[in-house]
């Protein structure tokens, strides 16, 4: 199915997307938003209203846990009982509500968050 494209003349040109597509760019890219980082030493809140978590970074740890849940402290468990090492993890997850951090022991993680 063509699309329309607007010349420099704002004149509109009908054309195919794969002939605007070359060798190097084969296939469209998307570029999610930015990440916002919050540090937490202990639990509290990651994201004030809806949005997604990407990952968090665990600095330095002694035994350390972590439960994300949605909705506050009393909301939603979304994960469970998570005991990370030190370094980054990957853990793609919604929050309907809000973003909240439960954290046992000694930890000293970042979370990376978006809002909706």
């Amino acid at each position: 199915m063509p699309i329309v494209e607007i010349d420099k003349n704002q004149s509109a040109i009908p054309t195919n997307l794969a002939t605007v597509l070359d060798k190097t760019n084969d296939s469209i890219t998307t570029y999610p938003k930015e990440a916002t980082p919050v540090l937490l030493t202990e639990s509290g809140a990651i994201l004030a209203g809806p949005g997604q978590i990407v990952g968090f970074y665990v600095a330095s740890t002694s035994s350390g846990t972590i439960v994300l849940k949605d909705g506050g402290s009393d909301g939603t468990a979304i994960s469970g009982t998570i005991t990370p090492a030190v370094g980054y993890h990957a853990f793609p997850a919604q929050f309907g509500t809000s973003g909240y951090a439960t954290i046992a022991n000694t930890i000293s993680a970042t979370f990376f968050v978006i809002a909706d």
